[in-house]
């Protein structure tokens, strides 16, 4: 391989889109008889490496949401959720776990219902490059 040939496979990999800087804007709305939590949090994303957007922790349990930045295009960006509750005895649950796909600066909700324990999680998710 010549030095021209390596300077254009160095740029390709330097495109804008592997570059940029990935923030996420993630809500989270827990609804059951006896829990009510909203909350909201930022955090920079890299491509694929999870990273923890919040953990929320209170007397009844722990709350963790975790996002993964599966795929950039020039069109879509593909994110990979789980949000789990730790009860006591650290027995942990999983809430949800979505696979989003959005355009980036336009928000996106998700939303899951469990009957048995009459409980809706909803996700409201915005990805800004920076």
């Amino acid at each position: 391989m010549d030095l021209s040939t390596g300077a254009l496979l160095f740029s390709a990999l330097l495109s804008p889109l592997a570059m940029a800087d990935w923030q996420l804007d993630l809500g989270v709305e827990i609804n059951r008889p006896d829990l009510q939590r909203i909350t909201n949090s930022s955090a920079s994303l890299v491509l694929g490496e999870e990273t923890l957007v919040f953990n929320s922790v209170d007397k009844q349990s722990q709350v963790q949401a975790w996002a993964e930045l599966k795929n950039i295009d020039a069109e879509n960006v593909e994110i990979a959720f789980r949000v789990t509750e730790e009860e006591g005895e650290g027995k942990i649950r999983t809430l949800c776990a979505p696979t989003i796909i959005t355009k980036l600066n336009n928000q996106e909700s998700y939303m899951v219902s469990d009957s048995s324990v009459n409980e809706t999680v909803k996700l409201s998710v915005e990805v800004i490059s920076s």
